[in-house]
């Protein structure tokens, strides 16, 4: 059951999981909202069940994350609908680019003013699963010393648990990829870190040093880690960039079905 809608659905129980990411997870399992052509053994998901009822208002469901780790709740998503206030303005949709996938167009990723990549346009996937902003391992290094961040490899910041969860942790398509680095900054240059904006159907999504920074406690030090990774996904599904909760957060998000778009509107 899924609130108050009674779901007669197929579901698996993991006997064996990878300590990582898993060790260290707040959550009980995942809830896959892919198109079916994902499923693996032509399961019919959930949130295609729910449509096949004909019960929701709209075929779509919304996703807002709350930025202040602190407070309740951490999230909210809606199946059929948007809740207003969690966000602000009209929504701009971009038309899914690749069947099967919450993929979309990209024309530009810029530091400041100056657009460093995807001039020529790339693949970015709207991704609820994945912690960070990732992408093609050379040009987010490059975007890294753009900014001044230095890299680390996993696990030198601390011994004892990852400061993120892996990007794409259920995703087939990252399972047979590397762990990515981390990089760091000096946290109190973070405010006058420049914004990292990302160009998508004609207009500019950005996020400032604050929005892409997160302060953690290490040993009792705060140790600011950027909010991005490199992951170079092989064909035929990358390369690819992923817009993860570190972008979700500030622009709250539709997945619209019947439509086959993705819609953005600025978060509360």
């Amino acid at each position: 059951q899924v609130s108050d809608i009674p779901i007669v659905q197929v579901f698996a129980e993991a006997t064996a999981l990878p300590a990582f990411p898993f060790i260290f997870a707040r959550f009980d399992g995942v809830l896959g909202m892919g198109y079916p052509s994902q499923a693996i053994d032509g399961i019919t998901p959930v949130f295609d069940r729910i449509l096949a009822q004909q019960i929701l208002r709209e075929d779509e469901f919304s996703v807002y994350y709350s930025r202040n780790a602190p407070l309740k709740p951490g999230g909210e998503i809606i199946l059929g609908g948007t809740d207003p206030a969690y966000y602000t303005g009209d929504f701009h949709y971009l038309n899914v680019s690749r069947s099967g996938f919450w993929q979309i167009s990209m024309k530009g990723v810029s530091v400041g003013a100056e657009i460093l990549f995807c001039r020529e346009g790339c693949s970015v996937a709207v991704d609820t699963g994945a912690s960070y902003i990732t992408g093609p391992a050379g040009p987010v290094s490059v975007l890294m010393k753009a900014i001044g961040a230095t890299e680390v490899a996993e696990g030198e910041v601390s011994d004892r648990q990852p400061l993120s969860v892996s990007p794409l942790a259920a995703w087939p398509l990252s399972q047979r990829c590397p762990l990515p680095l981390q990089y760091l900054v000096d946290c109190e240059q973070v405010p006058q870190l420049p914004n990292i904006s990302f160009h998508l159907g004609g207009k500019v999504y950005g996020l400032s040093g604050p929005a892409y920074v997160l302060r953690q406690s290490q040993y009792g030090e705060d140790v600011c880690v950027v909010a991005f990774s490199g992951l170079d996904i092989p064909p035929p599904a990358g390369p690819l960039w992923i817009l993860g909760a570190t972008f979700i957060g500030h622009y709250y998000t539709k997945f619209d079905r019947r439509h086959n778009r993705i819609g953005f509107a600025t978060a509360r």
